[in-house]
């Protein structure tokens, strides 16, 4: 009796040593996958937003030594800029090389845009050739013509891949925190058998342990660092802008007050050719001063702290379109506004997304005989949907995804004044309050503007 006894007590001890080796070899391929998956995770987020980040910066430089080259009338000082530019290109064809291994989007947009910088730099170097030649106005048909359009279309590929990668870095932490806790609450169950049953293999767990915590501590400081990298690239672009927008103010200033003066006091010496040239550069001037104050009003936007209070949502579109009633005077406009929740957002904020969505709503109604606006909301799980709908000129879809990119216009400057920012200002100011933007439309059927607000404010 006693020898069974001691059998089964040998085989049941059997069972759970082989149990407990089979459950810590698990645990141990179970880490091992943990740190192949946050390390492909690290590679892709940072590496690839990282060389992207540094490919748009450089193409940002590259746009602005050309303008440095149109201005300029000094043939060292044109040779000097065409060398910077060439380095730089240099180097966005590196970074576009490496994004297009490891990116992990729509590959096509990476393709495209390594050949739009082709483009580009045939029509730069023909715009540089000729500026040496003294053609001046030859070269600035081609900046203003297809070299513009090319830009355009570069700058829409890259904010795709700049905007996808930073969207998988962020998405990062959540997926690398998820796959650790799941593993280390696997890791405790098995170390409670282990040390149950044999402590030799427990002391082998807890080294796995502490090599997985080692390793998501190092991930950590990686993450520490790379926000670090990111805000102060981030920060580079904003002043940069800023700083741009800035000083052109004041050479714009003195060629309208020149031309001012021309027209006033030298009219009589002006024959009608000459007061109508000079006319027109001061209506450009005009329009280069708001395209300045639109691009700062874009940088402070992401530069402003927020500062969460209730608003009345409804209070604040009664205050807005009393505001904008200049430019509806002489038409007929229906204003509808459907109940709408208070908002947990900052006022000041709130107050720019309505200027700017119902100034869209009056001037692309314009040429409807009675122009029909609505403004209204509806709750979801956790957000509010706001809208504003309008009986507009509307547009096509298929265009939806350059409705809220810097500089992109649906319509020509000649059918409606604009500078093509203010959509882009809205999606900045509702992203950093931790919603969504989105846009519906048919042609000559009106368009609607969604953006959403959290139900809790967002943080400062």
């Amino acid at each position: 009796m006693l020898k069974k006894i001691l059998i089964l007590i040998g085989a049941g001890y059997a069972l759970v040593l082989i149990l407990v080796l089979v459950l810590g070899l698990m645990t141990i391929s179970s880490m091992d996958r943990l740190h192949s998956i946050t390390t492909d995770l690290f590679m892709h987020p940072f590496t690839v937003n990282n060389a992207a980040l540094e490919a748009q910066s450089n193409i940002l430089w590259m746009s602005h030594y050309m303008n440095d080259v149109v201005t300029s009338n000094d043939p060292e000082e044109i040779g000097k800029l065409a060398f910077e530019i060439d380095e730089r290109d240099k180097n966005v064809r590196e970074k576009l090389a490496l994004i297009s291994e490891r990116f992990l989007g729509n590959v096509d947009k990476v393709k495209d845009a390594e050949r739009l910088l082709n483009e580009w730099k045939a029509l730069r170097n023909a715009e540089i050739a000729l500026i040496k030649q003294g053609k001046a106005k030859h070269a600035n048909r081609i900046s203003q013509g297809s070299e513009a359009e090319i830009f355009m279309q570069l700058n829409t590929d890259m904010d795709y891949i700049v905007n996808f990668t930073r969207q998988r870095a962020a998405a990062f932490d959540t997926e690398a925190e998820k796959e650790a806790q799941g593993q280390i609450n696997l890791t405790w169950w098995l170390l409670g058998g282990i040390v149950a049953s044999i402590s030799l293999i427990g002391g082998g767990i807890v080294y796995r342990i502490f090599l997985l915590v080692r390793r998501q501590q190092q991930t950590d400081e990686d993450l520490k660092q790379y926000s670090a990298q990111l805000e102060a690239s981030n920060l580079e672009l904003e002043s940069f802008s800023y700083s741009v927008s800035h000083d052109l103010r004041v050479p714009l200033r003195a060629v309208d007050g020149f031309s001012r003066i021309l027209l006033e006091e030298y009219n009589d010496k002006l024959d009608a050719e000459g007061q109508r040239l000079l006319k027109v550069v001061r209506d450009n001037t005009k329009k280069m001063a708001q395209l300045i104050d639109d691009i700062l009003s874009f940088s402070r936007s992401g530069r402003i702290e927020l500062v969460p209070a209730e608003v009345k949502m409804d209070d604040l579109v009664r205050d807005v379109m009393a505001e904008l009633s200049p430019a509806t005077a002489g038409r007929k406009v229906v204003l509808e506004i459907k109940p709408m929740p208070p908002a947990l957002a900052d006022r000041s904020m709130m107050r720019r997304v309505l200027v700017n969505l119902l100034a869209n709503a009056v001037k692309f109604t314009r040429p409807k005989a009675e122009a029909h606006i609505e403004i209204g909301a509806k709750t979801g799980t956790g957000e509010t949907v706001y809208y504003v709908k309008d009986n507009g000129v509307g547009f096509d879809m298929k265009y939806v995804g350059k409705m809220f990119g810097m500089f992109l216009r649906l319509h020509g400057v000649e059918e409606f004044e604009g500078t093509g920012i203010g959509l882009a200002i809205v999606k900045r100011i509702i992203t950093r309050h931790g919603g969504r933007v989105w846009a519906e439309g048919k042609v000559n059927e009106g368009a609607t503007i969604y953006f959403t607000l959290p139900a809790t404010p967002p943080p400062a």
